[in-house]
């Protein structure tokens, strides 16, 4: 599924004049959003697909009996799911460590 999203966004941003160098921080302004990532100015959409500068090995499901919260409330912690809030983990593009809370994000941007 990563690797799908991955192509997915390359196309989405590609078609949309946006460079995969763009700064995540300076899109979600851009965008809107209210997220932000903490000290996460230097976090590009590459480094979201690369796993390479963001939090949450594993994203939780939320059972199918249960509302869908808003992408938001994973974004800034769900203690409910199991959620804790998405961050830098390691300078962006130093150290890869596997990061669903990377795909978290692009789907919120997108």
């Amino acid at each position: 599924s990563k690797s799908v999203a991955s192509a997915f966004a390359i196309e989405y941003f590609s078609q949309r004049g946006i460079s995969l160098d763009t700064p995540v921080n300076d899109l979600l302004r851009r965008s809107g959003s209210k997220f932000q990532i903490p000290e996460g100015d230097t976090v590009t959409i590459e480094h979201l697909m690369s796993h390479r500068a963001l939090n949450l090995h594993y994203v939780n499901g939320v059972p199918a009996t249960r509302k869908m919260p808003a992408i938001t409330e994973f974004l800034n912690g769900n203690s409910e799911f199991g959620y804790d809030p998405v961050k830098v983990v390691n300078p962006p593009g130093e150290k890869f460590q596997y990061s669903g809370g990377g795909f978290l994000v692009l789907e919120h941007l997108i």
